[in-house]
């Protein structure tokens, strides 16, 4: 596979070896709209990506949830995809939504980077909406007073960008090939965007990428007009994606790896309408989405043979009314979703009024309640359920406007929210306390986050044994059970520091650090005996630290040259001996670290109408080998840990004409 990226590389960079001549002094603003606000940051713990941050920052691949990981408090569980851990919660803890809606997993190759191929509730390899299409990206992380949402970590929401004026947009690099059409006129505009795998386009035209054949494609549209006063949008997305693998022979086979033959293949729709209007002393805000995820699995070696079909479908609706008075804010939101495995058999409903008011310019007060319900449901057996959440935020800014101190609490929970807890008759919310204080200093640049979070009542699977973590993803997505479900919680705290300097006009810096500690405990029925069991350990998910460095320069070296690094370091997970019952996590995997870079030459030929900007996008700089997790391979009789992904070299090229 290498020598063909070599090729691939080497053809991108021939044809475009001619276009370096007659620069003017073009910037980012050629390829992105004007009217795309890139004054972005983290604020608190909600964070706020633009356009400009797909574009910039170094080993995106255009995946906004690799993004985040740049950011205090988020980590990577595997470089071959993009789930989200936050403050140690792992992938399955946080969710997605689109204008404010909750929607499916966006993602394609679902399996992607797990062990023995299980899926991913919640992450993938590929995020289905490209970057090209995404405007704003935002994750509110909880403790959350300014939105609901029954997810413990937090909720991912996109939204699709405004269309360029009658353009013709082209991206190519070895993540896909891509091709869009922008329509705009005075009150309304249209978006097309259309993408397919690289490595699959390849593949079919005969190149060898190795003994497995990974593809994927999507096709995304907008349509928005100006209507009563205010703007609708609707908007769809179709995707497929496939990973084909053969397995050798028990004879040809020197692990378990080799034995195995997979075939894995999915399909994404989501659809949606949203409304937005502004009065003269309020905002309205409207949603409705429809999104079904449709998977198929199977594996195969000489020791076990597995096929895995469901079809996640999801029917949401989010509304909310902003009400502005002098001193006070108040927002009324009403939620609602039915969801399920093949036919939508359960529904959630959530009403929740928040008010802000400001006592003076330096003390806000922000209280905030939200009713969840779900309904009983005769074919689950479930009687009523109602739980009524509180959340509080108060925030002090001292008068020389030098320092904030935030402090926000929240009480969220879900009721089987995943694709893999519908195989269960849950019929108890799960719980989750969250709070957290920070103070900034704005002057300086400089911040401190403490949290502690809590969950009672969280179901799972507790495998063969009764000793394995809630905060595990591979462990909760086993499709097998050997015992009863387990009734579980859980702590995690920790601190955060976070500070960004200006080294001068041209360079920047930014650094964070996450230290963190996490304990469970749970209660089981195994076997059905009748016993109980309790237990406590360390929660195996949990990083005890996790650091990141930013550094970017513009005019790097040449004019139009930007250059990004980044430095990432974590704190190894547990793993579980299967033999070691005294002590089953007493060891952990070796530390990570990863050093990416982005090269960015934008540039703008005279007299041509196409504006353009070229790429190399580099992730792990320095070859080394992280680990994800680790397993045992039936052939070899031995565990096995399973590597990450090595040096990646991405080089694209964006066109808008």
């Amino acid at each position: 596979m290498n020598k063909w990226i070599v090729f691939y590389l080497i053809t991108l960079i021939s044809a475009f070896a001619n276009a370096q001549e007659e620069l003017d002094t073009s910037s980012f603003e050629l390829i992105i709209p004007i009217e795309i606000n890139d004054s972005k940051a983290m604020l608190g713990n909600i964070v706020n990506l633009s356009r400009k941050d797909f574009l910039t920052m170094a080993a995106s691949f255009d995946d906004p949830s690799r993004l985040l990981t740049r950011y205090p408090g988020f980590t990577g569980g595997n470089d071959q995809n993009n789930s989200i851990i936050y403050h140690g919660m792992p992938s399955y803890m946080t969710g997605w939504s689109l204008y404010g809606s909750e929607i499916v997993n966006p993602n394609h190759l679902s399996t992607a980077g797990n062990v023995h191929d299980h899926y991913a509730p919640s992450s993938g390899g590929v995020n289905a909406f490209s970057g090209q299409v995404i405007g704003e990206f935002s994750f509110r992380a909880n403790p959350d007073v300014n939105t609901s949402n029954d997810y413990f970590a937090g909720v991912s929401n996109i939204k699709l960008r405004t269309p360029y004026a009658n353009k013709l947009s082209i991206n190519t690099s070895l993540i896909g090939m891509e091709l869009g059409v922008d329509l705009k006129s005075e009150n309304s505009d249209f978006l097309i965007n259309g993408r397919y795998s690289t490595v699959g386009l390849l593949s079919s035209l005969g190149l060898d990428f190795g003994d497995e054949s990974i593809n994927y494609l999507d096709l995304s549209a907008k349509y928005g007009r100006k209507l009563f006063g205010g703007r609708i949008n609707v908007y769809g997305l179709y995707g497929q994606s496939s990973n084909f693998k053969e397995g050798l022979p028990s004879s040809e086979s020197s692990d378990i790896v080799d034995a195995t033959a997979k075939d894995h293949s999915s399909e994404l729709l989501i659809t949606g309408i949203n409304f937005e209007k502004e009065t003269s002393n309020g905002l309205i805000e409207s949603t409705t989405n429809y999104s079904v995820e449709d998977q198929m699995n199977f594996l195969s070696n000489p020791f076990f043979v597995t096929q895995t079909n469901f079809a996640y479908k999801m029917l949401s609706h989010s509304s909310s009314y902003t009400h502005f008075l002098d001193k006070m804010d108040l927002e009324f939101n009403f939620r609602a979703k039915k969801f399920g495995n093949r036919k939508l058999d359960r529904g959630v409903f959530q009403y929740s009024v928040f008010a802000k008011h400001s006592f003076s310019n330096f003390w806000h007060f922000r209280f905030g309640l939200s009713l969840m319900t779900a309904p009983a449901e005769e074919q689950l057996n479930l009687t009523p359920k109602w739980r009524l959440n509180p959340s509080l935020g108060i925030t002090k800014i001292h008068k020389n406007y030098n320092q904030i101190t935030r402090f926000k609490f929240s009480r969220n929970q879900q009721l089987g929210t995943r694709p893999t807890l519908l195989l269960y008759n849950v019929q108890e919310f799960t719980s989750a306390y969250n709070f957290q204080l920070e103070i900034e200093w704005t002057k300086q640049k400089f911040a401190i986050n403490a949290f502690y979070h809590h969950f009672d009542d969280v179901y799972q699977n507790p495998g063969f044994g009764t000793d394995y973590s809630i905060f595990d993803d591979f462990h909760l997505l086993r499709s097998n059970s050997f015992g009863d479900i387990a009734v579980a919680s859980a702590n995690i705290f920790g601190i955060s520091f976070s500070k960004s300097t200006s080294l001068s006009d041209r360079m920047s810096l930014k650094l964070n650090t996450t230290f963190l500690k996490g304990f469970q405990k749970y209660q089981t029925n195994f076997f059905g005996s009748g016993e109980a069991i309790f237990e406590k350990s360390e929660i195996p998910y949990s990083l005890r630290f996790s650091s990141n460095i930013l550094f970017s320069c513009k005019d790097f070296l040449i004019k139009h040259l930007d250059l990004s690094l980044s430095f990432s370091a974590n704190d190894g997970k547990f793993i579980r001996e299967q033999i070691q019952l005294i002590d089953p996590f007493r060891d952990r995997l070796p530390y990570f670290f990863r050093a990416d870079a982005r090269l960015n030459y934008h540039f703008k030929k005279k007299k041509r109408k196409y504006k353009s900007m070229l790429s190399l996008d580099i992730q792990n700089l320095t070859g080394r080998k992280n680990y994800s997790d680790f397993y045992f391979d039936q052939i070899l009789q031995e565990l096995i840990f399973q590597e990450q992904l090595g040096f990646i070299p991405i080089l694209s090229w964006r066109v808008v004409i």
